[in-house]
């Protein structure tokens, strides 16, 4: 943690050396999510999906493909999870409950029982039951493909719960234990958003940084930049409201001008624009605006 903060320093000393343009900046963030002080986090398998058979069979279908294997009848395991989801997607909360417990009593041995457990946290989580929902995810074994979700969804149950250390704890060990899994990016930016919100603005930095060096060509990428601005505009120690003014800028440009993918039409560009109007009428004279 010395190292990142040392290197932090020597940025925003190089950034407050003089004025800066914002494709300068850029470059910045680049030799900072470049430099060997952050290590790369371990691999591991993403989590397997269920596919949509309807689908599969319709594709292979248009193609002339064989589809007598495509549409055979599921299993009853896999009948029982399919119809727990869709009454849950339903709100049958109820009703979900018997047929997901109904699997996993009667096939403990089925591939989807690990599955069925993550559908029934979620929902123990809907009604409000957030102490059962944990004990349903620490049934699924780190073996599992599901495992990386069922940690993810621990450390929302906790942020839920208001206990931001230990859902940090959560969202860090899916980041670096399954570092190509889906859930890996959404982690990172659960862990900026809660350091910012603890004034924690070197951690937040550093987490920020890891998302943009390992997943900029995930739909996170928006939020990292976007978080990074926040960084720079809220926190007690990393306050720098110049900086700050140019990351939102790049961020408009990436979306408005370059239309980058998940920049482009960002959810977080009305908020950018907010945060920069804010900044930039609250702080700087109008003669600084360009």
């Amino acid at each position: 943690m010395k190292k990142i903060f040392a290197i932090t320093i020597l940025v925003l000393s190089a950034i407050q050396s003089g004025a800066m343009e914002s494709r300068e900046l850029e470059e910045i963030i680049r030799n900072i999510v470049d430099s060997n002080v952050y290590l790369d986090m371990t691999k591991s398998t993403p989590s397997a999906q269920i596919g949509s058979d309807l689908s599969a069979g319709i594709e292979a279908a248009e193609k002339g493909k064989d589809t007598k294997n495509i549409f055979s009848f599921p299993s009853a395991d896999e009948a029982l999870l399919k119809s727990g989801i869709q009454l849950f997607e339903a709100s049958l909360y109820t009703n979900s409950r018997q047929k997901l417990e109904e699997l996993k009593s009667k096939y403990p041995d089925s591939p989807y029982r690990d599955i069925a457990s993550i559908w029934l946290s979620r929902i123990f989580i809907e009604l409000n039951n957030l102490n059962e929902a944990i004990d349903m995810l620490k049934s699924v074994s780190q073996e599992s493909g599901e495992y990386p979700s069922a940690l993810f969804i621990t450390g929302e149950i906790y942020l839920k719960k208001g206990d931001d250390l230990r859902a940090i704890e959560y969202f860090y060990n899916v980041a670096s234990l399954f570092h190509e899994h889906e859930l890996a990016d959404d982690s990172l930016v659960a862990i900026s958003k809660l350091y910012i919100k603890n004034n924690k603005g070197n951690q937040a930095l550093e987490a920020v940084i890891k998302l943009i060096k390992n997943y900029e060509k995930r739909e996170t990428i928006d939020d990292a930049y976007f978080l990074m601005a926040q960084v720079f505009e809220k926190d007690a120690m990393l306050k720098d409201f110049g900086i700050a003014q140019k990351i939102y800028k790049i961020f408009i440009k990436k979306s408005e001008v370059e239309k980058a993918p998940f920049f482009y039409n960002s959810p977080l560009l009305s908020r950018a624009k907010k945060n920069l109007y804010t900044i930039e009428s609250t702080y700087y004279s109008k003669a600084f605006y360009n």
